[in-house]
This record gives structure tokens, sequence and C-alpha cells, in this order.
């Protein structure tokens, strides 16, 4: 019995080449994410450990909008302060100063606008949550989780960011948050969406794990991401070109923020979506655990694969195109952690 459990070990730990390994790093619902894309990018992201020099504005406005976002709660959660959504405001205002100037984010990439359209959206949605915020009794508040499973003999962790985890009502009865940022938003198609997706329900599955409760409600949060175009100036239709200056940055900036405390309705919205514990083991069982199956086989490398269908994607192209084709390695970076939600274990 010893004998197989040292070959099984040695099998899997050859996989290891990079920043991330089943057993060390587990597994969050990004990692599940690009392994369902493509294994190929997967491995490319996590056992090689590259990433995009530039990612789009839209990936970049997620990470610093929560980012900014995380720094006000944390502010918020300590019982020594008695902050006002203004003050949790201002505090996530200052991150977002301290992440321009540090460049720990993106450090290849000049995100400028990026950050004055985070400080354009920050003060909104604390204005409009901020209140409600400050009032409840959280269980966790921008916490990471992490909790043991064994898939095919081998033992791991599923781990993640909960955006918030609060008790209401006279049961005390806990509810999930998450927020996300869109550029545009289907009502519709998020709530016919809510009750199977993925992320959503693989932190109800560990929150359940975790705290030994079940939490059948879930508020979703949603930021609309400002879709307003910056200026850029141009030549007139006469004769003789007359060059018509671009919009500055600031201006640029001011009208994002004006626009944004003319429709708060139109830029932060809520959905709340309650699923049944019966729904949470039914998916857990049809859906996660056969993926998770295919990890540990992926993981002990049994099969690889590239999906060509992943390659390119109407206006989306993969970044590790190139590097699988010629391996061009042009665009991308080394990163050090193994998920950059979280905090590293490597």
């Amino acid at each position: 019995m010893n004998t197989v459990l040292v070959k099984r070990r040695k099998a899997v730990s050859d996989v290891r080449s990079g920043v991330w390994d089943l057993i060390e790093d587990g597994v969050t619902q990004s990692f599940v994410s690009k392994f369902l894309t493509c294994p190929e990018s997967a491995r490319w992201r996590y056992v090689k450990g590259y990433r995009e020099k530039a990612p789009s504005q839209a990936l970049q406005f997620g990470d610093v909008f929560h980012q900014a976002k995380e720094a006000g709660h944390t502010l918020m959660k300590d019982s020594r302060f008695n902050l006002s959504p203004e003050e949790a405001a201002q505090e996530a205002g200052c991150a977002v100063q301290r992440l321009e100037e540090s460049r720990v984010l993106y450090p290849h990439e000049d995100l400028e606008e990026t950050f004055g359209m985070v400080e354009a959206m920050i003060p909104g949605y604390f204005a409009v949550w901020g209140k409600d915020d400050l009032s409840r009794e959280w269980v966790a508040l921008e916490e990471e989780i992490e909790v043991p499973i064994t898939v095919l003999g081998v033992t791991f962790m599923l781990r993640a960011k909960l955006d918030g985890l609060f008790r209401s009502g006279k049961h005390g009865r806990i509810t999930l948050t998450e927020t996300k940022t869109k550029g545009r938003i289907d009502e519709g198609a998020i709530m016919s969406k809510l009750n199977i997706d993925f992320q959503t329900l693989f932190y109800l599955a560990l929150v359940r794990i975790k705290y030994g409760e079940f939490a059948r409600r879930v508020m979703y949060d949603v930021v609309r991401r400002p879709q307003l175009r910056r200026g850029k100036g141009g030549k007139t239709r006469h004769k003789v070109p007359k060059t018509v200056p671009p919009e500055r940055l600031v201006e640029y900036i001011n009208r994002v923020k004006a626009d944004v405390l003319s429709r708060p309705d139109w830029y932060y919205m809520r959905f709340t979506m309650v699923i049944t514990e019966p729904e949470l083991d039914a998916w857990i069982e049809r859906d996660l655990m056969p993926i998770l199956e295919q990890i540990v086989r992926w993981y002990r490398k049994e099969f690889n694969y590239h999906n060509s269908y992943a390659c390119s994607n109407g206006s989306s192209v993969c970044p590790f195109l190139r590097l699988c084709t010629s391996g061009d390695k042009t665009g991308l970076v080394k990163v050090a952690s193994a998920h950059s939600e979280l905090g590293t274990k490597s």
C-alpha cells in the first residue's frame, strides 16, 4: 500500500514546474473557468505561470474596483471604527491612489484612465449600499476561505475569496453577497442564470462546508462599468485641417462622475437569488464533482488537449495563442502567485 502511494505522488508531482500545484495551491473558480475553456491555456497560466502584460481594460477595471471596495470594507468590519459611508468611500479612493503610485498591479501598463474611472465609481457604490453594509452582522467580509476535499484519492483545497456573508432576520440566517463589474447588463439573462452560475454555487458549497450552514439567499450586486468614450479629437470637414485637442483625462473623469451621480440606478443594480439545498446538492453531483475529477486526472497527466474553439471568440483572442502555435511569448510575463485573486501560497 505504501509503495502505491509513493508512486502516485511521484507521478503527479512532476506537473509542478511553475507556480501552481493541485495539492499545495488548490482550486479556485477562476482556475476551473480557465480549465474548462482550454486545458492547455490552464497549463500555461497556472502550471507554467504566464499571464498577459496588458489584460483588457474590463479586467483591469474589475481588479482595481474590487481592491478599492475591499479597502473600504476592511475598515468597515473593524469594530474599533464607526465609519460613515463617506469615510469608507474615502478609504477606498485612497487605496486606488496607493495602487497607482506603487504600480504593483499590472506594472507594465499605464492604468491612469482605469484608476480614474474607479475613483469616479467608488463614491457612488458606498452612497448606494454603504448604509446597508455598515448595519449588517457580517460573518465574513472580503475574506478568503478554503475547505479540503478528496477526489479520486487526492486531497486538496477548494479556495475562494468571499465578497461577503452576513446574518439577517429573526432566525439569523446567512446570506452570501457577490459583486460583479460589467459593461453591459442584461437583467433577464442575469436572473435566469443565477441559479446555475458556477461561481455562485461554488461559493455556496464552500460556505456550507466551512460554516456548517446553508446560505439559501444570494445578494448579487452589479456595478456597471462606464461606457462613455473619451474624446479623441480629430480634424474638421474644412479644407484647411484644424486639429481638435483630445479630451483631457481630468475632463473625461469629471464627465463620468457627473453621469454616475445623475443616474445611480443605472450604474448600481442589486439582484436577489434564492436556491434550495437540494438544488445545490444536485449541482455538486451533476457538475462540480465530474469537473473536479477531470482536473485530478489532468493533474496526474492522464490527458491534455488544445481547445481550438477557444483560440478566438469574436473580438477576443486567447493570450496564449502565439505561444501555443509558435512558442512566441510576446505580451506575456511570468507571475509568482498561483491564484492572483487570493493570497499566494507559492
